[in-house]
């Protein structure tokens, strides 16, 4: 159980951290809620396309208003949806900055249900009558999600204060039908060619498989167990859960006590002399936890294979001596074993300043690489972390310029550029060390993240050295040193062969670019532009036959116009307007493709 001497005195009072949560009876989708999301998405990617084809219609629509009007959406939406947004933000390789910073800032607040509804739950679950179970069980939850919602109660047998998660009554129901109409978007978009670095069916089973994890408690109660075991070697304590009273649909665990970071930061923002107080108090040095929390990041990452994914600052808490507890481990990762040892291999190369090595390691992380010579690519991304290296090193620069986050998105913005996807699982663990980012903001915000980086390498090795000499392990440490010191060479050869591949076909697409290319480019160009036009008036023309929206034109020569156009009706006119703008999307594809092409010669050096 956790220490009573660890937890620290308050930071803000009880009042500010309480949040009042409404109640309401838990119903299924309405009727018309399948339209409402048809309408908003085809209108977010109708009003996109005419952007490209109308730059000055796209003045007030950049990516910044785009993504408030979608996490609006989505919130409202609530549920899936909130996965599915925060899922797109990870996706800076194909968005803008501002965009995935927005969008990452969709938070999973929801109604609560009766409480009626939460006993029969649990009383089904555990067979048990509810008074049975708990000494003591309030009326109102303590927080509301769109998977369930938590109670603060105390347990019997033993005589301790949980948390008690129960999962929503139509949970079920209502992400059967949710999942069913994105699967359904997916397909379209897929089908369309819509943003094809997307890999809209990759993101369905991501987003699937993120929910079935979420809605079986029994699977956060293992996370739990294992994580505890885990991160007591770090020095972070994790509640300890009750697998008697654990089921799929009803989670009990440890209440645990601390000041949360999301408070602290609020604070800290507010009254520094505040915190600076509270800290002396409690015996706290902020860098040094902060530290903690990297290094154990990292070691979840590499050597356990086990990482919380969602270290945002509500999942945080201070304790006293810089000690650390961490709560939800409803959301989880691990990479394959593959796909793990490259990250090591890559995060080494950081840690040596050795980007170039770097960079030919991270381009054998995405699943499929574009059929061109990326020898340009790696450069950039060679340039990229020397500009961070001199960054981090100067302390009195702003933290958001040396930030993980910053070199992430400048890392993705030059792989999407050149038309790589990244890899799903790569993602979640970049999203894991981001929403740490948040809280290191505050606690340390002088760091020297390659140092650091160092420094936890150090400290990995002299592990699997000390691992190497128990004669317990001795065997098994003794085939894993044969497989790393092998691992070198298969990596070597496996960039040099694609090395050779990429040469290849840089070579089969090399070439300039002819007259007759450039006046492709033109025609195209100007075909877009007439086909988003001819779109635009089929819509209009679908309105007024609907609708009659043009009827103060009547008399006038668009009014002869009018009426010698077929009355398809506006459904059909809207189908038709869509398949133009769908051509017009084609085109500028072409067109796009056209003036990237540029005179170059294949390198036929190595790196």
């Amino acid at each position: 159980m956790q220490k009573k001497s660890l937890i620290p005195t308050p930071l803000v009072p009880p009042s500010q951290s309480t949040k009042t949560i409404d109640i309401v009876e838990p119903a299924l989708p309405g009727r018309f809620r399948f339209f409402a999301m048809l309408f908003f998405i085809y209108g977010m990617i109708i009003r996109s396309y005419l952007g490209r084809v109308f730059p000055r219609l796209n003045r007030n629509f950049g990516p910044l208003e785009k993504a408030r009007k979608l996490r609006s959406f989505m919130e409202k939406m609530g549920g899936l949806w909130v996965k599915a947004g925060q899922i797109i933000a990870l996706r800076s390789d194909l968005f803008e900055e501002s965009f995935c910073a927005e969008m990452a800032k969709l938070q999973d607040r929801a109604q609560g249900f009766p409480l009626h509804y939460a006993k029969k739950t649990i009383e089904s679950e555990l067979g048990k009558p509810l008074e049975e179970v708990f000494s003591e069980f309030p009326d109102k939850p303590l927080a509301a999600a769109s998977i369930g919602q938590t109670y603060r109660a105390r347990l019997r047998h033993p005589d301790v204060e949980v948390v008690v998660k129960v999962r929503r009554p139509t949970i079920e129901d209502n992400f059967k039908v949710d999942l069913g109409y994105l699967r359904k978007y997916c397909w379209f978009l897929t089908r369309i060619n819509f943003m094809p670095n997307f890999r809209w069916e990759e993101m369905y089973w991501e987003l699937e498989s993120a929910i079935l994890e979420e809605l079986d408690y029994r699977q956060e109660a293992a996370s739990l167990r294992r994580m505890k075991k885990n991160l007591r070697r770090h020095k972070i304590y994790v509640p300890e859960v009750f697998l008697e009273y654990c089921t799929d649909r009803v989670l009990v665990m440890e209440m645990v006590s601390g000041v949360y970071m999301s408070d602290y930061i609020r604070v800290a923002s507010n009254d520094p002399e505040r915190v600076n107080e509270w800290l002396r108090e409690n015996d706290i040095n902020a860098y040094r936890a902060g530290e903690r929390l990297l290094l154990s990041h990292y070691r979840q990452l590499f050597e356990e294979n086990i990482y919380h994914c969602d270290l945002h600052p509500g999942n945080i808490l201070l304790m006293r001596k810089s000690q650390i507890t961490l709560i939800d481990f409803g959301s989880v990762g691990s990479t394959d074993k593959t796909q793990l040892k490259r990250y090591m291999f890559s995060y080494k190369a950081l840690a040596e300043r050795d980007f170039r090595k770097f960079a030919e390691i991270y381009l054998l992380l995405p699943p499929a690489l574009p059929n061109t010579d990326l020898s340009e690519v790696k450069e950039e991304i060679v340039k990229l972390f020397r500009g961070f290296e001199q960054k981090v090193r100067i302390k009195s620069l702003p933290y958001h310029e040396k930030a993980v986050a910053k070199a992430s998105g400048d890392l993705a913005k030059i792989v999407g550029d050149a038309g790589i996807s990244a890899a799903w699982d790569f993602l979640r663990s970049t999203r894991a060390q981001l929403t740490l980012d948040a809280s290191l903001a505050f606690l340390m915000p002088k760091v020297d993240y390659l140092k650091l980086l160092k420094k936890y390498m150090r400290q990995m090795n002299e592990r699997q050295r000390k691992a190497a000499t128990s004669t317990k392990l001795i065997r098994t440490q003794a085939a894993r040193i044969s497989e790393q010191v092998d691992l070198p060479n298969k990596l070597a050869e496996t960039i040099y062969f694609e090395g050779e591949h990429l040469r290849k076909k840089a070579l089969k697409y090399g070439g300039y670019v002819s007259k007759a290319s450039q006046i492709s480019l033109f025609l195209f160009q100007w075909m877009a532009r007439g086909m988003g036009i001819f779109s635009v008036a089929f819509m209009i023309l679908a309105a007024h036959q609907r609708y009659n929206v043009l009827r103060r034109f009547d008399g006038t020569w668009l009014s002869s116009i009018l009426a010698k156009m077929p009355q398809l009706g506006g459904l059909v006119w809207f189908s038709i307007a869509l398949a133009v703008l769908y051509a017009s999307r084609e085109f500028i594809v072409i067109s796009n493709i056209l003036a990237r092409a540029e005179p170059s010669r294949p390198s036929g050096s190595g790196r």
